[in-house]
């Protein structure tokens, strides 16, 4: 909580606050996406996917900015905790992106 009276929201381990506090499902490549969609659904109303049309046989610089970009809506300050969806074959690291969220 905010320690301003009557401010609802949710402070982070690093201190900043939060006003939400979704559960966000990341797939970590394209093929995933589905799964992900499948898993936030389920977990309604706290539940959010983060599909996307990446991930599959990138490297270098295009690899770095897909990751960076998932690893920063995991690091957002309304995302109370993220589930990671990954086949293993994709370059983003799971685990990365795993420790970047809440």
């Amino acid at each position: 909580m905010s320690d301003r009276p009557g401010f609802q929201g949710y402070r982070r381990s690093d201190g900043r606050i939060g006003t939400r506090n979704h559960v966000l499902v990341v797939p970590t490549v394209i093929c995933s996406s589905v799964v992900a969609e499948r898993v936030a659904a389920a977990t309604q109303p706290i539940g959010t996917a983060v599909p996307h049309l990446a991930g599959c046989g990138q490297l270098g610089p295009d690899m770095r900015v897909t990751h960076d970009t998932l690893a920063a809506y995991c690091a957002h300050p309304n995302v109370g905790a993220v589930v990671v969806i990954a086949l293993g074959c994709e370059q983003v690291v799971a685990q990365v992106l795993a420790e970047s969220g809440a």
